[in-house]
């Protein structure tokens, strides 16, 4: 993931650069092995830069991808959040089905006169204290 960087592409670049000079500076002192392994090195370096270039331009921005991933994590954890909130509401539903489908079971409405009022009623105060 590291290499996705697009700081990689330059730096491979210089340094099949660098590795071109560096073959010119082995082959001037006779050194076969030493100037193959920079030609070696600058193609390698090269290839791998041209690779990353056109991964570069295939793939969208790195930014928008992170935005993407930020909301696609954000709409899967709300989507989990509705999922288990209708499972919820479909457990409640089931356990009411269940006390309906009892034989014997009915839905009373409550009655006026066996409703209690939460508060006692109070006698009036008188404004005399005596």
């Amino acid at each position: 993931m590291w290499f996705k960087h697009r700081a990689w592409i330059p730096i491979a670049w210089l340094l099949s650069l660098a590795n071109v000079g560096a073959t010119w500076f082995a082959a001037v002192p006779a050194e076969p092995a030493h100037a193959t392994a920079h030609a070696l090195l600058a193609v390698l370096f090269g290839v791998g830069a041209q690779r990353l270039m056109s991964r570069r331009r295939s793939s969208p921005a790195g930014d928008e991808v992170a935005v993407g991933d930020e909301r696609m994590t954000r709409l899967e954890n709300a989507i989990d959040a509705i999922a288990v909130e209708m499972e919820r509401i479909g457990e409640g539903q089931r356990f009411v089905t269940k006390l309906l489908a009892e034989p014997g079971r009915e839905i009373e409405p409550p009655s006026q006169s066996s409703r209690r009022d939460p508060l006692p009623a109070r006698a009036p105060r008188s404004t005399q204290d005596g």
